[in-house]
C-alpha cells in the first residue's frame, strides 16, 4: 500500500510541470498586466506651455518641480530635454544649469553669475534678463529656500522660470504645486492592471480602494509597482485585511516602500520554502541561468528542504521550484520541447532584497568571491576560508581574489586559486562535511583532484560535467553519502574493474554527444558499474553502456526506484529480450526510458519485435521515450503508452503506416522525428490524430513535403531541413504561433499562407525572425 501511494505522488509530481505550464498560458493575460507587454506605460511630455506661457510680468519666475531618479535614461531625463529644446534656446536671453547638492548657496550663485557674465547680455541685471534656470540634485528643503529668495520678483523676472529637479516627490511638493511628471497618470495606468488582475475577488470593490491606496503610496517608484502586481498576481484572493495591513505600512514617497512590498510578497511562501528561495542569493545574479535539476538536487543535498508527507527530499524540492516559478521569484529561461522549464533566473525585481536578506540573517556563515562561492556548500565556509588564507599566506602578495591570482606548481604551471584549493584538500581533514561541490565547466579540474575530492566523505552533490577528466579513482567508493554524481561530457568510460556501490546514490548522469555533421550523433558512455542492483536507492542512470551479458542486465530490474533509465546496447537479439525482462520490472516505476541500440558487425537488431517477450507488460506510467538505432518498425507496445507525453525518435527508418499508432497515443503533446527516423519524402498528420500534440520537431533529409489536416493542439513547429517542397495545411492550426524553419527555401507561399491566422505566428528562417509573417502582403 505504501509503495502505491509513493508511486502515485511520483506521478502526480511529474504531471506537475505540465500543468503549470498550462496555469501560466491561461494567465497569459494577467502576466501581460504585469509586465505591461500588452499595453506601454502612459508617455507623458513635459508641456514646454508650463514655462512659455504668459503671466503677471512682475511676478517671480516660475518654479516648476521635475521629478526624476539620478541614473535616469534619455527618455526620462525631462529637465536635459527642456533645456535642450529650440523653442527654450529662442525663448529666455540666458539658460543656467546648475547642480546644488549638498553644496552652500552662494556657490550656487557663483555658477549663476559665471554662466551671466560669458553670456552675451552680460552683467546688465536679472531684472532685465529672460532666464531659465535648472537647479538640479535638490535635496534639502532649506537649501532650496535659501536660493530662491535671491531670485529678482519684478520686470522681466515675470517671463524667468526655475527646473528644480529632485528625486522626491514629497520635496517637490514643498517646492511648488507644479509637478512633473503628475503621479495621477502612473498610478491610473497601475491600478488599470491590478483591477484586471482581482476581477474575480468577490470582494473586489472594496478591494479596489486598498489597492489604489497601495499604489498611490507605491508611486513614483516603478519598482515598487511592479513588485506589487506581482503580489496581486500570484494571489488574486488576498483578503482586504490583508492588503489593508500592508498598506498601513507604506508611507507615500519613501525609499521604504519596496522593502515591505517585497517582504509581503516574500511572506506568501510556505515557511519550508523560504531557505530554498535565499539559497538563490549565492549564484551570481549576471552571471547566465541556473538549470532546475542542479538546482534541486542541490537544494536536497544541502538540507534545505526535507521530504513531507512521505515523500523524498528531492521530490519536494521539485514541489518548492514549481511553487517559486508560479509565485514569479523564479522566471523560467530556457523550455524543453515538452514544456517544462529547464532553466530559470532569479526575478530582479527581488534579487537585491534576497541577496540583503540573506546577509542580514548570515545565511552563509562567511562571504565567499561568487565565481567561487556557488561551487560550494553554504555550510563550513569559514573552514574554507581558513584553506584559502594559507594559500594566500604563501603569496609574496595577499589578495582576497580566488581566480585572477595564480602561482605555479612542481611543473611550473600556472594554478590558479580553486586548482590550488583542489590541491590542498586532503591537509584539511574537517572539510568532510561539504555537502556540495559543483565544478562544472572548470578547466583545471584534473584526475588526482578527483581523489582528492573522494576524501570528502560527507559529500552528497558532485558535479564534474564538461570537465577534462577521464577516469575515476577506486576511492570513489568513499562516497558512502553521495547522492548525485555527474559526470556527463566527460571522457569517463569506467567506473573500474572492481565493485564500487555507492548505496545513497540517487542520481547517475554520464553520456557525451558529438556533432562531427549534421547526419551523424555518435555517443559514448561510461559502462555500468558491476552489481549495480546493489545501489537500491538509484531514481536515475542515465546513460550507462550495457554489453547485453544476462547476469549483468537481471542487475537493472532490481532497482525498483529507478524513474529514469537511459542505456547504450552493444549485443545480439537474445540479450536485448534479457533488457526488456529488466524493464518490465520497473513496470510501476519507470517515468522516462532513453534506449540506443548500437549496431555492430558481430550483432545487429533488425526487428525489435521478434526481440519482445511473451506477454510483455511496458512501463504503465512511462511519460518520455527515446528510442535510437531501433529497427523493424515500432515496437508493438508503444500502442499501450498511455500516459505518454513526450517521444523522440532517431535512425528508426519509419514509414507512413507506422505513424499511424503513434496518431492514437492520446496524451502526446511532443513529438521529435529526428536523423533518419521517418525515410519517406512526404510526411502527413491525419485529420483526428495527435490531438494532444503541441510541438514538432523534424530533422533530416527525407522528409521534404509536410501536410496538416486539423491538429487542434499544435503550437510550435521546428523543420530542419535540405530541401523543403511544400507545408500545407499551417492555416488550419488553430494555435499555431511559432514555426522555425532551417534550411533553405521559399517563403512567399508560407507567408501568404499565414497572412490571415489569428494568432499572426512568428516566423524565423534559419535563426532571423520574418516580420510581416501574419500581415497580409
Amino acid at each position: 500500500m505504501l509503495r502505491s501511494m509513493s508511486r502515485k505522488k511520483i506521478l502526480g509530481l511529474k504531471e506537475q510541470p505540465a500543468q503549470l505550464q498550462d496555469k501560466m498560458r491561461q494567465q497569459d493575460f494577467q502576466l501581460g498586466c504585469i509586465t505591461g507587454s500588452r499595453d506601454k506605460m502612459p508617455r507623458q511630455d513635459f508641456p514646454l506651455g508650463f514655462i512659455i506661457g504668459s503671466r503677471d510680468k512682475k511676478s517671480g519666475p516660475k518654479v516648476i518641480s521635475v521629478v526624476q531618479q539620478r541614473s535616469c535614461d534619455h527618455n526620462q531625463n525631462y529637465a536635459r530635454k527642456v533645456y535642450e529644446h529650440s523653442q527654450i534656446k529662442h525663448f529666455f536671453d540666458f539658460t543656467c544649469w546648475v547642480t546644488v547638492g549638498e553644496t552652500h548657496v552662494e556657490w550656487v550663485f557663483d555658477d549663476i553669475l559665471k554662466s551671466m557674465a560669458s553670456h552675451k547680455t552680460g552683467l546688465r541685471g536679472w531684472q532685465q534678463t529672460k532666464y531659465l534656470v535648472v537647479l538640479d540634485d535638490v535635496c534639502d528643503e532649506s537649501l532650496y529656500r535659501q536660493i530662491i529668495s535671491r531670485f529678482p520678483c519684478t520686470a522681466a523676472g515675470g517671463h524667468s522660470a526655475v527646473l528644480v529637479i529632485t528625486h522626491s516627490y514629497a520635496l517637490a511638493r514643498s517646492c511648488s504645486p507644479n509637478i512633473f511628471p503628475p503621479l495621477e497618470p502612473l498610478v491610473k495606468f497601475f491600478f488599470g492592471k491590478a483591477g484586471c488582475l482581482v476581477e474575480n475577488n468577490p470582494n473586489n470593490y472594496t478591494l479596489k480602494q486598498v489597492i489604489c491606496s497601495i499604489l498611490s503610496k507605491c508611486a513614483p517608484s516603478l519598482l515598487c509597482l511592479k513588485a506589487f502586481l506581482h503580489v496581486l498576481y500570484v494571489n488574486p484572493m488576498r483578503n482586504i485585511e490583508e492588503l489593508q495591513s500592508l498598506c498601513n505600512d507604506l508611507t507615500s514617497d519613501s525609499p521604504g516602500n519596496i522593502r515591505h512590498v517585497l517582504m509581503f510578497w516574500y511572506n506568501s511562501l510556505p515557511l519550508h520554502y523560504k531557505n530554498c528561495l535565499i539559497y538563490l542569493s549565492i549564484f551570481p545574479q549576471n552571471d547566465g541561468n541556473i538549470r532546475r535539476t542542479s538546482l534541486v538536487r542541490r537544494w536536497a543535498a544541502e538540507n534545505q528542504i526535507t521530504g513531507r508527507n512521505g515523500s523524498a527530499a528531492q521530490d519536494e524540492a521539485e514541489r518548492c521550484f514549481n511553487v517559486l516559478l508560479a509565485k514569479r521569484f523564479l522566471l523560467p529561461r530556457g523550455i524543453g520541447a515538452a514544456g517544462k522549464v529547464k532553466s530559470c533566473r532569479l526575478n530582479g525585481l527581488i534579487s537585491k532584497f534576497i541577496s540583503d536578506f540573506a546577509s542580514e540573517e548570515q545565511f552563509v556563515d562567511a562571504d565567499l568571491q561568487p565565481d567561487f562561492g556557488c561551487r560550494i556548500s553554504i555550510q563550513n565556509r569559514r573552514q574554507v576560508q581558513q584553506v584559502l588564507g594559507t594559500i594566500q599566506a604563501s603569496r609574496p602578495s595577499s589578495s582576497r581574489n580566488i581566480r585572477k591570482h595564480s602561482t605555479n606548481n612542481e611543473d611550473g604551471q600556472t594554478l590558479d586559486d580553486l586548482t590550488k584549493f583542489l590541491e590542498r584538500l586532503p591537509s584539511f581533514a574537517r572539510l568532510g562535511l561539504l555537502r556540495v561541490l559543483d565544478l562544472e565547466g572548470f578547466d583545471g579540474l584534473q584526475d588526482h583532484h578527483v581523489g582528492n575530492i573522494c576524501e570528502i566523505f560527507q559529500l552528497r552533490y558532485l558535479n564534474l560535467r564538461r570537465t577534462k577528466i577521464t577516469k575515476l579513482p577506486r576511492e570513489i567508493k568513499n562516497l558512502q553519502q553521495l547522492e548525485t554524481l555527474d559526470i556527463r561530457e566527460t571522457a569517463v568510460r569506467s567506473f573500474g574493474k572492481k565493485v564500487v556501490v555507492l548505496p545513497m546514490l540517487k542520481n547517475m548522469l554520464a553520456g557525451c554527444t558529438k556533432h562531427p555533421n549534421e547526419d551523424m550523433e555518435p555517443f559514448s558512455t561510461v559502462c555500468m558499474p558491476l552489481e549495480i542492483g546493489n545501489m537500491t536507492n538509484l531514481q536515475i542512470m542515465s546513460h550507462v553502456d550495457v554489453l547485453g551479458q544476462e547476469d549483468e542486465l537481471i542487475e537493472i530490474g532490481r532497482l525498483q526506484q529507478l524513474r529514469k533509465l537511459g542505456v547504450v546496447f552493444r549485443s545480439n537479439i537474445n540479450n536485448f529480450r534479457h533488457l526488456l525482462q529488466a524493464i518490465e520490472r520497473l513496470n510501476k516505476s519507470l517515468l522516462s526510458l532513453s534506449l540506443r541500440v548500437e549496431t555492430t558487425d558481430d550483432h545487429e537488431i533488425t526487428d525489435i519485435n521478434a526481440a519482445e517477450p511473451t506477454a510483455f507488460s511496458p512501463p504503465t506510467y512511462l511519460q518520455s521515450l527515446n528510442l535510437c538505432g531501433v529497427r523493424g518498425g515500432l515496437p508493438r507496445w508503444i500502442k499501450e503508452l498511455h500516459k505518454l507525453v513526450k517521444l523522440t525518435l532517431c535512425e528508426t527508418h519509419l514509414e507512413e503506416e507506422d505513424m499511424v499508432p503513434l496518431g492514437e497515443l492520446s496524451g502526446l503533446r511532443c513529438l521529435r522525428l529526428r536523423h533518419k527516423s521517418y525515410v519517406q519524402t512526404k510526411l502527413t498528420f491525419q485529420k483526428g490524430a495527435f490531438k494532444s500534440l503541441e510541438f514538432i520537431l523534424i530533422e533530416g533529409s527525407d522528409i521534404t513535403d509536410i501536410s496538416f489536416h486539423e491538429n487542434p493542439k499544435i503550437e510550435k513547429i521546428v523543420w530542419n531541413f535540405r530541401e523543403m517542397k511544400s507545408i500545407h495545411g499551417i492555416s488550419r492550426l488553430p494555435r499555431l504561433n511559432h514555426l522555425e524553419l532551417i534550411g533553405n527555401c521559399n517563403l512567399t507561399a508560407i507567408k501568404k499562407a499565414l497572412s490571415t491566422h489569428p494568432n499572426q505566428p512568428v516566423v524565423t528562417h534559419t535563426g532571423q525572425e520574418i516580420h510581416g509573417a501574419g500581415e497580409d502582403e
